[in-house]
């Protein structure tokens, strides 16, 4: 029943294949600037074009088809292709909730669609990072989806609006490296983004929210263990089945928990660290990594960035989204030359990246009590976007559109939807450009569910019990290097990594952005302190 839609790859001159690499357009029609990506035909109405790069996969049965962009990981059957996992859902599929609920032990990086029916629905992975934006048909006529927004600008031939260039325009946007758009706002008032946990009716054009949807069940922190540990290590096997693995290592805590997972996997993995723009060699997230690698036998390569970029490269990075995070472009060019010069070719980054969510880090940078109401000023104020009417109203709509959080601290939700649903997301489709994939462990339903069942006291900061319990059940003398210390200034220097905490997290920001400005100040003048 499942198929794989063939690469045209081999066609297409390497640079040019840079261009819009691993992203799609869902349409009407195909698209004759498109000619050479491939396309899937959904309905009579519907039709996808993907870049040539980018995995399809599509089962039809008994009036009813799958189409799947991207890739799935399965934990309990770490052989099962994407095939076979598209093949099961498909003879499981009664109704929409059902198929999502479906998709729950499933990592991977991924968009569905479905169709059963009359009904045709589109909605992706458990982070939202395989990105879905689309247009408004009330304003557009028909209705047009795709990776980026830039891509549908271009189709509709849209300029960005006054409100979306003034936010651009903004103290609160200029002063932020890693910017990101507030809910499901766009820079065109005819484009909207997908959250997470939202689907799309493509028959009606509208949004709903699929989860949370039931009442969020405390897990013991020991029940927990088992069950992450186990879908971690499931996942990075599932991997490391069917990809050449470039596994991120930093001193960082999800970092961290990834490697401690891939304890015993066998199968070739390179270990990697990117030494960045403004990082000192003997930076902490270069030296850890080297010295903890070293004692267990592993390779550890380091990616230089530098300022000298190659200029074809650097047209197409930035002409690849609507606006593109400059800061990246000199890590993504290093990374592309350094793996296909040394490997011949691009290679799967795995990250710690999505860890965060559980974290519960949000509650405890608001210092608001769980029982009195979060207002979009709040959120405006976590994500430092200022508050202007049009951040405001983007977060109010949020905020309306959470009828029920279950149980679940809406903070978290938001830290989910917002904080890597928005700017996660549109960083691995920027980074696209150096990797043939990227992949975090975090990115499933099933893992994230379990970690956020645990009680808030294990889970976030500065004590984080939840994750440094993963290290130590998966690969405890991980745990004899520290995590993060070249943020811990105002710690103890025993190198115990459990005591090792942050305490700035127990600041307000009037006291630690300052702390912030001079930690990064001491790096730059005084490296060897690390």
């Amino acid at each position: 029943m499942g198929k794989s839609i063939k690469s045209k790859e081999a066609a297409i001159p390497s640079i040019d294949r840079l261009r819009y690499r691993n992203q799609f357009v869902l349409g009407p029609r195909f698209l004759e600037n498109l000619a050479s990506w491939n396309r899937t035909k959904i309905t009579g109405s519907i039709v996808l074009s993907t870049h040539p790069e980018l995995n399809v996969c599509q089962a039809v049965n008994d009036g009813k088809s799958i189409t799947l962009i991207g890739f799935m990981l399965d934990p309990e059957n770490p052989l099962a292709g994407d095939a076979d996992i598209v093949n099961g859902l498909i003879r499981d599929f009664t109704d929409f909730q059902q198929l999502i609920n479906g998709t729950k032990r499933f990592g991977g990086r991924w968009a569905i669609i479905a169709k059963a029916g009359n009904g045709v629905e589109l909605f992706n992975d458990p982070a939202g990072l395989r990105q879905i934006f689309y247009t408004d048909p009330r304003k557009t006529r028909d209705l047009w989806c795709a990776s980026q927004p830039g891509m549908l600008a271009d189709i509709l031939g849209t300029n960005m609006c006054r409100e979306g260039i003034d936010y651009i325009n903004s103290y609160e946007f200029r002063n932020n490296l890693e910017f990101r758009w507030p809910g499901v706002s766009t820079p065109y008032e005819e484009i909207f983004h997908v959250l997470p946990n939202h689907s799309l009716d493509l028959m009606h054009a509208s949004c709903r929210r699929f989860w949370p949807k039931r009442a969020l069940e405390i897990t013991s922190l020991e029940s927990s263990i088992e069950k992450c540990s186990s879908l971690l290590q499931g996942l990075l096997r599932s991997a490391s089945q069917r990809f050449d693995l470039a596994l991120g290592v930093t001193s960082g805590l999800g970092s961290r928990v990834v490697l401690a997972a891939s304890n015993g996997l066998n199968n070739g993995l390179s270990y990697m660290t990117v030494r960045r723009i403004g990082m000192a060699d003997n930076h902490s997230d270069i030296a850890i990594p080297a010295q903890l690698l070293s004692r267990h036998g592993l390779p550890h390569d380091v990616v230089v960035s530098s300022l000298i970029i190659d200029r074809d490269f650097l047209n197409i990075f930035r002409n690849n989204t609507a606006i593109s995070h400059t800061v990246y472009a000199s890590d993504a060019n290093a990374i592309r030359k350094y793996y296909s010069g040394k490997h011949g070719r691009p290679f799967v980054a795995v990250t710690g990246s999505g860890s965060k969510i559980a974290r519960s880090s949000f509650r405890a940078e608001t210092r608001k009590p769980a029982h009195k109401a979060i207002t979009p000023e709040d959120l405006a104020s976590l994500q430092q976007m200022g508050n202007s009417n049009y951040v405001i109203r983007s977060f109010e709509r949020w905020i309306s559109g959470m009828e029920n959080t279950h149980g679940y601290d809406i903070l978290d939700i938001f830290d989910w939807e917002q904080g890597h649903g928005n700017w996660l997301a549109m960083r691995h489709l920027e980074f696209d450009i150096a990797w043939k994939e990227i992949i975090t462990p975090f990115n499933c339903r099933e893992l994230l569910e379990n970690m956020l069942s645990v009680d808030r006291k294990h889970r976030e900061p500065p004590d984080y019990e939840l994750y440094y319990s993963l290290i130590s059940k998966l690969w405890p003398e991980l745990l004899d290097y520290p995590v993060n210390p070249h943020k811990n200034i105002l710690v103890n220097r025993n190198n115990d990594p459990v005591k090792n905490k942050d305490l700035r997290n127990e600041m307000p920001d009037s006291v630690k952005k300052p702390l912030n400005k001079i930690q990064n100040a001491l790096d730059l003048l005084f490296p060897f302190l690390h």
